[in-house]
């Protein structure tokens, strides 16, 4: 009985340092997972701090809108939204371009973006989203 016992014992040891060994390796990679997300988060938080745009002028009756990008965050023209009359109104972008860099996707802090649009402003609300969040509205 002695022998039988002592085998068993080893047998559940073993078991338990290799089950242990699992549970480790999951919760590293959990926390790794976990560690990657929150920079992530921390560092779109931080770019939402430092994006600022302003509407520099609106010519309602060309369908025309232009905006400073005051911040320090370099923005990307593709995620730029429009909303008009609170509708999502993207689809009546003609041309959207920064001023100065006609071919550029890229607004830089400083630069002013320009939207022309299909159809007139008079009477419409409109507001300027980016990509990250951050809006202006008229």
């Amino acid at each position: 009985m002695g022998m039988s016992v002592s085998v068993a014992t080893a047998i559940i040891f073993i078991a338990a340092i290799i089950s242990a060994g699992s549970v480790i390796g999951t919760l590293d990679h959990a926390q790794a997972s976990l560690m990657e997300a929150q920079r992530t988060s921390s560092d779109r938080e931080m770019t939402a701090l430092q994006t600022d745009i302003a509407i520099s002028t609106i010519d309602r009756e060309n369908g025309t809108v232009e905006v400073v990008n005051r911040g320090r965050s370099t923005l990307h023209v593709d995620g730029i939204d429009v909303l008009l009359d609170g509708r999502w109104s993207n689809e009546l972008i003609a041309t959207i371009e920064v001023v100065g860099h006609a071919d550029s996707r890229i607004w830089l802090p400083g630069d002013t973006l320009a939207i022309q649009f299909t159809t007139d402003l008079m009477g419409t609300d409109i507001k300027i989203v980016t990509g990250n969040g951050i809006s202006v509205y008229d």
